[in-house]
């Protein structure tokens, strides 16, 4: 999938973010996270562009992924110095559409700041 330019309009990158969570084929997804993905679009629809900002009061969209070691037995993560909690890498999209990207933009900036458990 070809990432909009991050110079996008807000309504393109409020599209790409639905392409992004919706490029997950159906037939991978549980019942469970097929409802939550559901819900997470329709709380984009909802609220419009302002929801990949933090300026959306009731929640805004988020990026993370985790990072597992080849066995799957260690996970690494990262410190939030703000609330002292050790987390999976992601963070704000900040109005950036393409979670993917945005993910990998966080995940690029806490490298220096983890550990694996």
């Amino acid at each position: 999938m070809e990432a909009l330019d991050p110079a996008a309009s807000p309504s393109d990158a409020l599209a790409e973010a639905r392409h992004c969570l919706r490029g997950t084929p159906e037939d991978s997804i549980g019942p469970v996270p097929l409802r939550f993905r559901d819900e997470i679009d329709a709380f984009l629809v909802e609220h419009g562009p302002i929801a990949l900002t933090r300026e959306c009061v009731p929640g805004h969209l988020t990026a993370s992924c985790l990072l597992w070691n080849a066995a799957g037995t260690k996970v690494l993560l990262h410190h939030h110095r703000k609330l002292d909690l050790w987390l999976q890498f992601g963070g704000h999209c900040d109005g950036d559409g393409d979670t993917r990207r945005a993910r990998r933009v966080k995940r690029g900036r806490r490298a220096g700041s983890s550990r694996a458990t």
